[in-house]
């Protein structure tokens, strides 16, 4: 995601909030947005399966640490969910929809 896509979808008024920040302060203001993006991705990815057994920070800490892209890890996400509705439909025979 673009920087400027990042900025307009977290803040309603971009041009007021980079006046209110200084100049030397704004690397940190952008290195912090970008750090608390990345948490939210991470966070909406480990929503996405209900059976993960682990807590939402050590998850983060293995999967940072993994050096796995995005993809992989949304494709792991969707497979989970995927195998999770596959055991739903099993128990309540076939009426569970995905989607």
């Amino acid at each position: 995601m673009k920087l400027r896509d990042i900025l307009f979808k977290r803040y309603g008024d971009v041009s007021f909030l980079l006046s209110t920040i200084p100049f030397r302060k704004v690397c940190d203001f952008l290195s912090t947005m970008y750090r608390e993006h990345q948490n939210d991705e991470l966070w909406r990815v480990y929503l996405s399966n209900p059976f993960r057994e682990t807590s939402f920070n050590d998850w983060k800490d293995e999967v940072v640490g993994s050096g796995k892209s995005k993809e992989q890890i949304e494709t792991e996400a969707k497979t989970a969910a995927d195998k999770a509705l596959a055991m739903l439909n099993n128990t309540s025979g076939g009426a569970v929809n995905g989607g």
